[in-house]
């Protein structure tokens, strides 16, 4: 009781001391309400999140909480991304793939079921974010399939690890190509061992051989 009551009086502390560092810059006259808002939510949002994870004692557990966290800084980019936010939006999305890898790192300790519910989970992360992706600037494109492609090959590297090859293959077709949807063709194969986007997603509207990796592009068209 003594060690929570100390680490809730620290974390406050870092938490004030955050919030105070922004309201007292040089920028202190530019910053708006809904701005002053946002920094409070998401301060006192991660405050939250650290106490909630060092109380957090087995690892099933854990990675239940973390996912919350990584689910979290999907949603905080896409509203970052909207508001013109870019800068902010592209920490956050680092945050996520920070805590999808920290998550993998613990896949190895727990049920297969577990295992099953972060792939699915990364699926329909990597779906959300490809619906924002597509309002973004080409600039902004590129960030966040970098991110992306981190996300999704270590995910595809950590299934292949405990479930095996078939369940990596597996999961690798589920992952639709850039700016397509499901159907046939417009999916991502493995085709000769190898994993590949279908004709019309890759550069210059060719398709994207990747050996031994997942890639994510943005597709285009030849001059």
């Amino acid at each position: 009781m003594v060690l929570m009551k100390t680490s809730i009086r620290v974390l406050f502390f870092i938490f004030t001391f955050s919030l105070l560092s922004v309201l007292f810059t040089k920028q202190t006259s530019a910053i708006t309400f809904n701005q002053i808002k946002e920094v409070t939510t998401v301060s006192l949002t991660r405050v939250l999140e650290k106490i909630e994870i060092t109380f957090t004692f087995k690892e099933e557990n854990k990675i239940k909480v973390l996912g919350a966290h990584a689910e979290r800084r999907v949603e905080w980019a896409e509203e970052s991304f909207n508001s013109g936010a870019t800068q902010k939006a592209q920490d956050y999305l680092d945050e996520y793939a920070q805590t999808k890898e920290e998550i993998s790192m613990k896949l190895d300790q727990v049920d297969e079921e577990v295992v099953d519910d972060f792939k699915n989970r990364t699926i329909v992360q990597n779906r959300k974010i490809e619906e924002f992706k597509n309002d973004l600037s080409e600039t902004s494109r590129v960030v966040v399939e970098k991110t992306q492609t981190e996300v999704l090959e270590k995910t595809w590297e950590v299934v292949g690890e405990i479930q095996g090859e078939e369940a990596a293959e597996n999961f690798v077709e589920t992952i639709y190509a850039p700016g397509t949807g499901p159907g046939g063709e417009s999916k991502v194969i493995i085709e000769g061992g190898e994993l590949k986007f279908a004709p019309g997603t890759g550069p210059g509207g060719e398709s994207k051989v990747i050996e031994g990796t997942v890639e994510v592009k943005t597709g285009g068209t030849e001059d």
